[in-house]
């Protein structure tokens, strides 16, 4: 029998920080290129031989065990005005893409305001936020939504 997407079975592993990202991290020079990559998500992807997840997807299964769902645990994903966010058990919103603005915001808290979302937590994943982008929905959140959303940054 031949192991496919289609099996039902997850292929998971350990990968090792690359020779590239110690060399950056041992001889780190503020005056030369970045010591994060461009994509923090893509460096997160599975290898080919390893069914090539994508980063998000990597991050997502490694957050959602850590939060302490199971692996089989079926994640919903939810267009927040036009963003693909990830919805777990009811409560949990995970934000893991580039890409979220002010609208997404805007969306986000207009669905938690009129009940048509339930969110105990939103965790979000920084290096895809920009500083304004991630300010916003701290300061919105907390505006609006007093201390019922807790907001859970990772890197």
């Amino acid at each position: 029998m031949k192991l496919g997407d289609k099996s039902g079975f997850k292929h998971y592993y350990i990968k090792p920080p690359e020779a590239q990202t110690i060399e950056k991290i041992t001889e780190f020079d503020p005056d030369k290129p970045a010591l994060i990559a461009d994509d923090m998500v893509a460096e997160f992807a599975a290898p080919s031989g390893f069914g090539g997840a994508k980063g998000e997807e990597v991050l997502l299964a490694t957050w959602a065990v850590a939060d302490g769902y199971r692996l089989t645990e079926s994640i919903e994903r939810l267009d927040i005005a036009g963003y693909q966010a990830h919805y777990a058990g009811g409560s949990r919103l995970y934000l893991i893409a580039p890409g979220w603005g002010a609208e997404q915001t805007k969306a986000l808290l207009n669905r938690i305001g009129t009940y048509s979302l339930n969110v105990n937590a939103l965790i979000l994943y920084g290096y895809s936020f920009t500083f304004e982008s991630l300010r916003e929905l701290e300061n919105n959140v907390r505006q609006s939504l007093d201390k019922t959303v807790q907001i859970i940054k990772r890197y």
